[in-house]
């Protein structure tokens, strides 16, 4: 399960240390500090952080002392080093050394960021590789992932690819899910028509996630398509949204006692009418749906 970070000493500046894909693969998220295995508070008798900047290099320190049971040192060294105008080439190293010193856990890895203009339009090219280890003598596991993102006013398109292995578990990292790749993606178009009160409409002509194990075999995927939205002068909104999920469950799944989902392929079809008034009068929200099949 992903929290939202709230503690203000791991607040501060968090953002130079953010490396990886928020809520899904990330090699550094300081929940992991004062957390123990099973989930039970640990204390942090001590902590320094020390961020700046160097020329074109932003450089961030972070160190931590934790007490009872777990006993540990744990080190984030974080740099980037800016290139373009709002891009960066970048490192991570993380460590969670036990008392003596012996068994260390680490990981680390590089990434970027490169935001380019072709023709008047936005382009970012985005990709990050890292590498973790549970211990001394220990195999070393793999995440990597790429991205093409083109962001702009009329067309908002989104293709990234990412695989992880088996076992992939940075020390102070979050993984929510190992053993795959995941093939992501979306393509929407926002035309201006200038008439009727609409501010813009929104035709997302798919959104996707597939994701398959290693061994070849799916996973689960969601798929979505909005074959008319819009946006209007007044604030107000609405959208038609079809949906499909699909899952692929190799083992029984107790959802509650006594009830068990039996291994499989499932699918299921939503359709979803969205309404949103505008934000500068008091209204609320309302979504109808239809029932999954």
């Amino acid at each position: 399960m992903f929290f939202p970070v709230k503690r203000p000493f791991f607040l501060e500046a968090s953002g130079l240390f953010d490396f990886g894909q928020s809520e899904r693969t990330q090699v550094f998220y300081s929940r992991r500090i004062g957390l123990g295995a099973d989930g039970s508070p640990v204390p942090i008798t001590a902590g320094a952080r020390l961020t700046g900047r160097l020329g074109r290099e932003r450089i961030g320190l972070l160190a931590t002392r934790t007490g009872d049971p777990e006993r540990a040192v744990d080190l984030v060294a974080r740099v980037k080093h800016d290139v373009l105008d709002q891009g960066y080439v970048g490192a991570i190293l993380t460590s969670q050394t036990p008392q003596g010193g012996a068994g260390a856990r680490v990981a680390g890895g590089a990434d970027l960021t490169l935001p380019v203009v072709v023709g008047g339009q936005n382009l970012v090219f985005g990709a990050f590789a890292a590498g973790a280890r549970s211990g001394s003598g220990a195999p070393g596991e793999t995440a990597w992932r790429l991205y093409v993102d083109f962001p702009n006013d009329l067309m908002d398109h989104f293709v990234g690819f990412a695989r992880i292995t088996r076992g992939f578990d940075p020390p102070l990292g979050f993984v929510h899910e190992d053993d795959n790749t995941r093939f992501t993606g979306h393509f929407d178009f926002f035309p201006r028509p200038h008439r009727l009160g609409i501010r813009r409409l929104h035709f997302k002509t798919l959104e996707w996630e597939t994701v398959r194990r290693l061994d070849g075999t799916p996973s689960h995927g969601s798929y979505e398509i909005t074959p008319l939205g819009a946006e209007f002068e007044s604030g107000d909104g609405f959208g038609l949204n079809l949906q499909r999920q699909e899952d692929d469950p190799t083992v029984p799944f107790e959802i509650f006692p006594g009830d068990t989902i039996a291994p499989g392929r499932y699918r299921f079809d939503r359709a979803e009418l969205e309404f949103s008034s505008s934000a500068g009068r008091p209204s609320g929200r309302l979504r109808t749906q239809g029932q999954p099949r």
